[in-house]
This record gives structure tokens, C-alpha cells and sequence, in this order.
């Protein structure tokens, strides 16, 4: 089991933020921003502690631009490839992402810019700005992306 595909802290937590409706900027709730794998951290392991699908997922703002603002996007980190997809929704999440990223060589750090901000800087150069809806949802993104950046980087490097 790789220490990427670390448990699950907020099984049946709240939405990690918005969603952009259909229509005008009417928002609906996202069920949670846990994961989807084969259970939480808390039940008993499958056979080799892997899990069925190593994902973390739900909304988060990203900080597009000057004129733009923050804008409510749909995250997909995948454990295993330690890549980190975002889409404008969670219903456009099975069309091409928006961006795609490794977080192999990121960095990820807090900021105080603005409340619940935290700021991923990846080794390609490319920096997102993402903003959570509380401080215990960004604490526990920081915790996934991290440990997902340090599992691939170690990887990569040998």
C-alpha cells in the first residue's frame, strides 16, 4: 500500500464548496468532498490495503484571474497517477479536464491571502490558487496533496 493512499478523515462531511449550476450562477451543494475508495479509514483492510478507486474529489474556488476571480471547479486527484484534474463542474467531470497537473516535484503551501486559501506550485512551473469552504476542508487537502506529492516525487527520483 503506498503511503499516497493515506484514510479518509470527514467521511459524510459537508461540501467542500459550490458547484456552478446550469443556469446563472445558482449553486447546489456537493454531497461530500471525500473520496470514493472502497470505504473510510476506519473499516477493516482488503486484502492488500489497496484501495478500488484511490481518488479524492470535490469542489474547491480557483483563483482564475484579475477579471474572473474565484471560480467554483471540480477537483479529481487520482492516488495512483498522482494527478491532480479539475472541471468546471462535477457533471462535466467525464469530458476532458480543464487542466490536468502531476503533482510529482509540488510543492504545496498555505497562505493568508485570503481566508482558506492554500496554493499548489508544480514542477512545471504552473501555479493553482485554491481556496477550500472551512479550515478543517483545506487542513485535509493540504494533507491529501502533500502525501500524494511526496509519495510521487520519492517515486520519480528513483
Amino acid at each position: 500500500s503506498s503511503p499516497c493512499s493515506v484514510g479518509r478523515g470527514l467521511p459524510g462531511r459537508p461540501a467542500a464548496g459550490r458547484l456552478e449550476g446550469g443556469g446563472g450562477g445558482s449553486s447546489s451543494s456537493l454531497g461530500s468532498a471525500a473520496a470514493s475508495p472502497g470505504g473510510s479509514g476506519a473499516g477493516p483492510a482488503l486484502g492488500s490495503g489497496r484501495r478500488r478507486e484511490p481518488t479524492l474529489e470535490g469542489a474547491l474556488s480557483k483563483y482564475t484571474n484579475l477579471l474572473q476571480g474565484w471560480q467554483s471547479r471540480y477537483f479529481v486527484l487520482d492516488f495512483e497517477t498522482g494527478i491532480l484534474q479539475y472541471f468546471v463542474n462535477e457533471q462535466s467531470k467525464n469530458q476532458k479536464p480543464r487542466g490536468a497537473l502531476s503533482l510529482a516535484g509540488a510543492i504545496i503551501s498555505l497562505s493568508d491571502e485570503v481566508p482558506h486559501m492554500l496554493v499548489v506550485y508544480f514542477a512545471n512551473g504552473e501555479m493553482y490558487k485554491l481556496r477550500a469552504a472551512d479550515a478543517k476542508e483545506k487542513q485535509y487537502w493540504v494533507t491529501q496533496l502533500r502525501s500524494c506529492a511526496k509519495y510521487h516525487t520519492e517515486g520519480n527520483s528513483k
